[in-house]
């Protein structure tokens, strides 16, 4: 999801959120909601490029901003906003590590939801097959 320059973009949108309600450059919660909103439309339209794929690989791509969107709101819950900055900043280097892996996946067999063209074509007849009626 990274890779894609409209998913980097979504990252971009929720970091810069986080980074609203740590530094509190505004008071107003609309704002920082919006900006992460934003930022899960941009991962829509990304995910919606990318076509249907298998659940791991979507789950291997989303763990990081998962695991670290939930430790960000645990540490401003309890307004530790020094604390909260970590998870902040490493939701973009784990979710490019992320990206990596769930690239790697998708491109074995077993984790591809679409075939391949090759692989939906019959098999060739065979030396066997001349006299046979299907």
């Amino acid at each position: 999801m990274l890779f894609r320059p409209i998913g980097a973009v979504g990252y971009v949108f929720i970091v810069l959120a986080m980074l609203t309600k740590i530094y509190k450059w505004t008071d107003s919660l609309l704002v920082a909601g919006l900006l992460a909103f934003a930022g899960l439309i941009c991962f829509g339209l990304a995910e919606n490029s990318f076509g249907k794929r298998h659940w791991l690989v979507k789950y291997t791509d989303y763990a990081p901003l998962v695991v670290f969107g939930f430790a960000f709101a645990l540490q401003m819950s309890q307004q530790s906003t020094s604390a909260a900055l970590v998870p902040a900043l490493c939701i973009i280097p784990f979710s490019a590590l992320s990206a990596y892996v769930s690239n790697v996946l998708a491109r074995k067999k077993q984790f591809r939801t679409l075939r391949r063209i090759e692989e939906m074509l019959p098999d060739p007849p065979g030396p066997d097959d001349v006299n046979r009626r299907y």
